[in-house]
C-alpha cells in the first residue's frame, strides 16, 4: 500500500499552474491537514475543485478530507467525480469502497474495491477492505479467501487474524444452521456441537476450499456441512490463538470470545465477552450490536434499544441499528418511535428490505393500509426471495383496500411459495436420511 501522502495532490503542483489563489488554498489544506481539522482541509479542496475542476486528484483529496473527517456521504460524490475524469486513479476506488462500506452499502463497495484491486494487486488494504465487504454481505468463504492473501501480503497486521477467525466463526453458525434445517435429529449437530475433529491444521485450509466446491454441488447433505463446521472450527481457534499472541491486550480478544460463545450457543456468556470488549474500548463498533441482537432474540426489547442507541452513538451509520430499534419499538407497540427510526434509516439506505418491511407493518397496524402496501411492495421488490410471510401480509393490505383482486393474486402467490418450500424441506429431509 502506498502512503496515503502519495495519493495527494501537494501545494508544490498547485504552484505549477501559476495562479496565486490555487496556491493559497493547496497551503491552506496542507496545514488544516497537518493540524488534523479535515473539515477545513477538505473546504479548501472544494474550493480549487471549483477553480480547476479538470483535475481528478483535486476531487480525490476533497474525498479523502471528507474521509478523515468521518463524513462520508459528503466524501462519496467527490471520490465519484475524481473516477469520472480519470477510472485508473486508485486511490478514490479504495476510499469509495470503504466509505460505501462504512454506510451500510457493502454490494456498492465490492466493485470500487475490486477495481482498486485491479490497479493495484498487490494493496493489502484493498483487500482486507474487500475481505470485510464480503463478510458484511454474508459470503464468508470469499472473506476468508481474501483474508488469507491479505495475511501473506501483510503478516504484520493483526486485524487480519481477527477477521479471519470471525469469517471461520461464521461458517461454523452456517454449519449449525443447515444441519438443523436439514436433518435436525442427525447425530451430526450433537457432534458440531460437542466439538473434536482430527483434521490436522495443516490440512484445514485447502479441505475448506474443497468442502466450498463440494457444497455448492450438493448443498444438502448434512455431512458436508458439518465437515465445514469442524474444519471452521479448527481455523478459527488456530487464528484466535495468533490473535491472541500478536495482540493480547486488544478489545478484540474479547470480541471474538464472545463470538466463539455464540457459536456454542452460550449467550450469556457472549454477553459477558462482549461487555468486556466495550470496558476495553468504548468507542469500538459492533459491540453493543451483539448485546442487542441477543436481547433481541429473547424479546427483551426494552434492553435492546439503549444498546442499539449506543451503537449508533459509536456509528451514525449502522443502518441494522436503525433497523433494529425501530422494530423493537413496533413490538412494543409505539408506532411514532419505530417509524421515525425507521425513516432515517431509508435516509441511509432507501431500498433498505427490513426498513420498508417494518414500516408496512407499522403502517397496517395504524389503518394506513395503502402506506402499508406501498412499504411492502417496495421491500419485495428489493429481495430476490420476499419470505412467504410478506406475501400474506402484503395480500392482507389489499384487502383491507378493498381490492380482492390484488388480495387474491398475491394470496395464490403466498400459498404456491409456501408449497414449494414445503417441497424443498420434504427434499433435503430425504436426501439427510438416505443410507
Amino acid at each position: 500500500m502506498k502512503p496515503l501522502i502519495a495519493f495527494l495532490f501537494v501545494a508544490g503542483q498547485i504552484e505549477a499552474f501559476n495562479q496565486t489563489d490555487l496556491a493559497l488554498h493547496a497551503e491552506r489544506a496542507k496545514a488544516a491537514q497537518q493540524q488534523g481539522d479535515f473539515r477545513k482541509a477538505a473546504g479548501e479542496w472544494e474550493a480549487i475543485a471549483k477553480l480547476r475542476p479538470d483535475v481528478p486528484e483535486v476531487y480525490s483529496n476533497e474525498g479523502m478530507m471528507w474521509h478523515f473527517a468521518q463524513d462520508y456521504p459528503k466524501a462519496i460524490p467527490a471520490f465519484r467525480q475524481a473516477l469520472r475524469l480519470n477510472p485508473k486513479l486508485t486511490a478514490p476506488h479504495l476510499f469509495l469502497g470503504i466509505d460505501y462500506y462504512l454506510t451500510s452499502f457493502p454490494d456498492k463497495a465490492l466493485p470500487e474495491l475490486r477495481a482498486a484491486l485491479s490497479l493495484e494487486p498487490e494493496n493489502a488494504l484493498a483487500r482486507k477492505w474487500l475481505a470485510m465487504t464480503f463478510f458484511a454481505s454474508g459470503d464468508f468463504f470469499l472473506a476468508a479467501k481474501e483474508l488469507s492473501v491479505a495475511s501473506l501480503q501483510n503478516p504484520a497486521d493483526s486485524e487480519l487474524l481477527f477477521w479471519l477467525s470471525r469469517s471461520h466463526l461464521k461458517l461454523l453458525l452456517k454449519s449449525y444452521a443447515q444441519i438443523k434445517e436439514i436433518a435436525p435429529e442427525s447425530r451430526f449437530l450433537r457432534r458440531l456441537r460437542d466439538g473434536g475433529t482430527d483434521l490436522r491444521d495443516g490440512q484445514s485450509a485447502d479441505a475448506l476450499a474443497e468442502l466450498d466446491g463440494a457444497l455448492k454441488k450438493h448443498p444438502s447433505d448434512p455431512e458436508l456441512w458439518f465437515q465445514l463446521g469442524s474444519t471452521a472450527k479448527v481455523l478459527a481457534l488456530k487464528e484466535l490463538n495468533a490473535f491472541l499472541e500478536h495482540s493480547p491486550q486488544s478489545y478484540r480478544v474479547f470480541q471474538l470470545q464472545a463470538e466463539f460463545a455464540l457459536a456454542d450457543g452460550n449467550d450469556d456468556l457472549a454477553i459477558e465477552q462482549y461487555r468486556k470488549a466495550v470496558a476495553a474500548d468504548p468507542a469500538a463498533v459492533q459491540l453493543h450490536l451483539g448485546i442487542a441482537n441477543i436481547q433481541m432474540s429473547r424479546h427483551q426489547y426494552s434492553k435492546a434499544i439503549p444498546e442499539y442507541e449506543s451503537e449508533l452513538h459509536t456509528d451514525a451509520y449502522s443502518l441494522i441499528a436503525l433497523e433494529r430499534i425501530g422494530e423493537a419499538y413496533a413490538e412494543l407497540k409505539d408506532p411514532t418511535k419505530a417509524e421515525a427510526y425507521l425513516k432515517r434509516a431509508l435516509a441511509i439506505d432507501p431500498h433498505a428490505f427490513d426498513a420498508h418491511r417494518l414500516l408496512g407493518k407499522v403502517s397496517y397496524e395504524r389503518g394506513d393500509f395503502k402506506a402499508a402496501v406501498e412499504h411492502y411492495l417496495e421491500a419485495i421488490s428489493n429481495t430476490a426471495k420476499p419470505p412467504a410471510s410478506l406475501l400474506f401480509q402484503l395480500s392482507k393490505a389489499y384487502r383491507k383496500l378493498g381490492n380482492t383482486v390484488e388480495a387474491d393474486r398475491w394470496l395464490a402467490r403466498f400459498q404456491h411459495q409456501l408449497g414449494r418450500e414445503h417441497e424443498d424441506v420434504q427434499q433435503r429431509f430425504e436426501q439427510a436420511t438416505e443410507p
